[in-house]
């Protein structure tokens, strides 16, 4: 099982988005989703369709966090077709307040992830083929616990020649938490998002962002498109709303692309590796 962190400590990159539509796409390819909304936020909850109500009065990752209850008690049950959510919560916020990121509290969520119920594939009526997290849009003790949690990590951005250096410190994160907790997590890739192609500056910092990450980042860039808010409006993924949108393809290949990085990940990993050959597949940005 595959758990991957959609993660970018800068706001307005489409990171909710992304993580919404490729859960809609991974489940379009019959795979099922959990989706744990770490955003105090709650901007995935809400566009998956609970109300405020549900999202201040229900169960939401914050129990995961500081009560450690189970997924199974959390969870609701397909909000989206194939797609289980574990919402956010306002409580969230106060992580830093009630979790001491130099205590075992840091590693909160990979505990309530590593649960048999989560993981265990010969019980397939209550696991899971991906869990998506879409983490807040800062590094704080509940995105270190989600990285810590997670198998792989997918990194949108806009290109902006400013996006080079948010995308270096996120490295320098990546790095921190992999050499501090002995952490294996892997880079997936860099998602181009919200392009605009009319914008010169735009198509110049994308070409700088390609030549300096080459492979990490997919090929794939996602356009910035009215349609993705309409969808949002209406609670309903792009890939239902306006299945035969530019959007809606651009997110059914970015996920392909996703998923072929993972099985090619998974065949190498599966066979005798070198060292060179593991620090290719985890090497952080630089």
């Amino acid at each position: 099982m595959h758990i991957l962190s959609v993660m970018n400590h800068k706001g307005g990159v489409g990171k909710t988005t992304t993580t919404l539509n490729i859960a809609a796409a991974l489940h379009e390819n019959g795979q099922r989703v959990l989706l744990l909304d770490l955003d105090s936020q709650c901007s995935a909850s809400f566009a998956m369709g609970l109300s405020r109500q549900n999202i201040s009065s229900g169960p939401s990752t914050a129990d995961l966090l500081f009560k450690q209850r189970s997924i199974a008690d959390v969870r609701y049950h397909n909000t989206w077709p194939g797609i289980d959510l574990v919402p956010a919560s306002i409580d969230l916020a106060h992580a830093g307040l009630r979790l001491n990121p130099n205590s075992d509290d840091i590693g909160r969520l990979s505990t309530v992830l590593s649960d048999s119920k989560v993981t265990d594939t010969t019980d397939t009526t209550d696991t899971y083929d991906t869990v998506l997290i879409d983490c807040p849009p800062d590094i704080s003790v509940v995105t270190v616990n989600a990285l810590l949690a997670s198998t792989d990590l997918l990194i949108p951005t806009v290109p902006s020649f400013l996006s080079l250096q948010g995308l270096k410190s996120i490295g320098e994160v990546v790095a921190q938490t992999r050499s501090k907790h002995d952490n294996t997590l892997a880079l997936s890739g860099i998602a181009l998002t919200r392009m605009n192609r009319h914008r010169t500056e735009m198509e110049d910092a994308m070409r700088e962002i390609r030549t300096h990450y080459h492979h990490n980042v997919f090929k794939t860039a996602i356009p910035e498109t009215d349609t993705i808010e309409q969808a949002q409006k209406r609670h309903q993924s792009l890939l239902d709303y306006a299945p035969h949108s530019t959007a809606a393809q651009r997110y059914r290949n970015l996920t392909a692309e996703i998923t072929q990085r993972w099985a090619d990940y998974d065949t190498l990993l599966n066979g005798v590796q070198t060292s060179s050959e593991s620090d290719t597949v985890s090497s952080p940005l630089s």
